[in-house]
């Protein structure tokens, strides 16, 4: 081969070399942008789902609060300790056990040397 083969053939080597490059290269930012349309797409979906549940949520809860109602208060129901014997009422005045004690309050301060 003579220098000029020589060159041209550097020269297509390099050529081949850079059009290689361009072309993974394009793949790569078709690839990138494939994924980021991808998290996009996962993202959406995610979030569609996200805010059905909590429609569901709030519409169960006012469901809920429909139903409940208040029930009047029933006018045959005993007091408490109407239902109890007299024997029981006395318990509850004279328990039966140890007396209790009151303690008289004993104000503490600084001046007073227990802190």
């Amino acid at each position: 081969m003579t220098n000029s083969g020589a060159a041209r053939h550097r020269a297509e080597a390099s050529f081949k070399k850079k059009e290689l490059a361009a072309k993974e290269g394009a793949k790569a930012v078709e690839d990138y942008e494939a994924a980021g349309r991808a998290v996009e797409k996962k993202t959406a979906r995610l979030k569609a789902l996200r805010l059905a549940k909590e429609e569901a949520g709030r519409q169960a809860a006012a469901a809920t609060e429909a139903e409940t109602t208040v029930l009047p208060a029933c006018a045959s129901r005993p007091s408490f300790g109407e239902n109890q014997t007299d024997e029981s009422a006395s318990n509850r005045e004279n328990p039966s056990g140890p007396p209790i004690r009151t303690v008289p309050f004993a104000r503490v301060s600084a001046a007073s040397g227990l802190l």
